[in-house]
């Protein structure tokens, strides 16, 4: 009893003397190896309950906006109407309500959170930010890990995690952020260049960018005493575009493993493929494909970063056919690619192209028919080893580097197979290249229903997969049967 209490006295000590270190401010999280930059770390939220959090999304327009048309949805519930019918759409809050319900069944209880705005300079990258979500522990309490949550596309600025003034999330990331920050996880979420604080072009599927920016913010979380991180071990998770993130940083983190210790890497419906499934899925996606935009934040992001490919540069990719006010339609839609404007404004002048190869359609068939001939044939021929398809090859997780998965940490992907954005193949792919490993450290699961989220009601199965695949990977998080 007399050696419990001396621990207890000892850890209580050790807790006052780490939050006094905490109020001296964010340190310096650079390294020789891996350099990066702290501008500020801002509190700039508390919320006592799960049902604050879904009053200030209520608050921010949650009843007239809906899913994230980055997922396939429509942005905002009039958009949605044109094609679910009003009778049918789910909003922001009607969603957030039953995430909070069918999240209970599971996790239980939510403890409050503190959301704090972190400002910093890496990879090659200024003015990048991110939200990290503190659980709000009694003094003698310590977090159990680090999450790093890697969300899904998002176009809107103003949807990005570290912006909660307004508290517009059309793909749920700060709620489930909440969520997981409940369960005593110090929940990394960096907004990705390109959004938040950044205005630079996102580097859309782009292993070693996106990879270096998100361990970078796990760095200065570490670092900072006030969130008592330094020791814990890190997860990864991340749901289409952010499950692809998630196995970047996890990519980025096992070549220095003496900064970052990963313990498991949660990938849901990610574009893993890039050089087979996603290229197929570029080149013969129809007319209802419900998420267009992908094409065009490809093609800038990979012509921002692979600027020796001529044929890359977005003017020479992308139609220059004019639309009705007479501007060329690459050089509009580029515009509207900064951030200002959501994925329904872009995908909607999508599809007003006039298409320079046919295929027999005078009118918008498909993403691919806003590209030019020439980029038509490049991606369909150029496999030389400074090309398209060499650079997709070279971005397609796991690649062919990966020559073995680390025994001590844990993989799971979880996909739909109906998946009507992002391909159930991209996971094929992966089942594929690591079937030494299945069983093993690495688990597939698949979905095989989406409700109480359908089609109907959520714009596309794709969007309609992120609550049930979110409480998979909670379940995976916490040790509990996936059954």
């Amino acid at each position: 009893m007399k050696v419990k209490i001396m621990a207890n006295i000892a850890a209580l000590v050790t807790a006052l003397a780490l939050l006094m270190l905490g109020g001296c401010g964010s340190e310096s999280a650079q390294t020789a190896s891996d350099p990066v930059t702290v501008i500020s770390t801002t509190e700039v939220a508390s919320y006592d309950t799960i049902d604050e959090v879904i009053a200030a999304v209520e608050k921010a327009g949650g009843n007239t906006t809906t899913v994230s048309s980055t997922l396939g949805g429509y942005d905002t519930m009039a958009a949605a109407a044109q094609t679910l019918g009003a009778n049918g759409t789910l909003s922001t809050t009607d969603i957030s309500k039953i995430i909070k319900g069918e999240w209970s069944k599971v996790a239980g209880w939510f403890w409050g959170v503190k959301y704090y705005k972190v400002a910093y300079e890496a990879g090659g990258y200024k003015n990048l930010s991110g939200l990290v979500v503190m659980p709000k522990l009694w003094f003698w309490q310590y977090p159990v890990g680090v999450l790093l949550l890697t969300h899904p596309t998002e176009v809107l600025r103003a949807y990005s995690p570290s912006v909660t003034e307004p508290f517009l999330d059309g793909t749920f990331t700060k709620l489930f952020g909440s969520l997981f920050g409940s369960l005593k996880y110090v929940v990394v979420i960096p907004d990705y260049p390109g959004l938040g604080d950044n205005a630079e072009v996102h580097p859309y599927c782009l292993k070693e960018r996106l990879g270096s920016t998100s361990a970078a913010l796990v760095k200065i979380v570490q670092a900072d005493k006030r969130f008592y991180a330094g020791d814990k071990d890190i997860s990864i998770l991340g749901f289409s575009e952010g499950a692809y993130a998630a196995l970047a940083t996890a990519d980025y983190m096992r070549h220095r493993t003496s900064e970052y210790r990963v313990n498991k890497v949660i990938a849901l419906s990610g574009p893993y493929d890039l050089s087979g499934t996603m290229k197929e899925l570029m080149l013969t996606a129809q007319g209802d494909y419900p998420a267009p935009y992908f094409l065009p934040y490809v093609i800038a992001g990979y012509s921002d970063t692979y600027r020796d490919i001529d044929y890359l540069k977005f003017d020479q990719s992308v139609v220059a056919n004019p639309i009705k006010d007479n501007q060329a339609f690459n050089r509009r839609l580029y515009q509207i690619m900064d951030g200002r404007f959501d994925g329904t404004t872009i995908s909607k002048l999508i599809y007003t192209v006039t298409p320079e190869v046919p295929n027999g359609a005078t009118s918008y068939y498909g993403p691919i028919s806003m590209t030019t001939a020439l980029f038509q044939d490049r991606l369909a021929n150029d496999f030389s080893t400074t090309g398209i398809n060499q650079r997709l090859l070279d971005n397609t997780l796991p690649g062919n580097d990966w020559g073995f998965v680390d025994p001590t940490v844990k993989f799971l992907f979880v996909h739909y197979p109906d998946d009507d954005c992002v391909k159930y193949a991209n996971t094929q792919a992966v089942q594929a290249a690591w079937k030494n490993y299945i069983g093993k450290n690495v688990t597939i699961k698949t979905l095989t229903d989406t409700q109480p989220l359908t089609k109907s009601n959520a714009g596309s199965t794709h969007a309609a997969s992120i609550l049930n695949e979110y409480l998979i990977g909670l379940k995976f998080l916490l040790d509990m049967p996936l059954d």
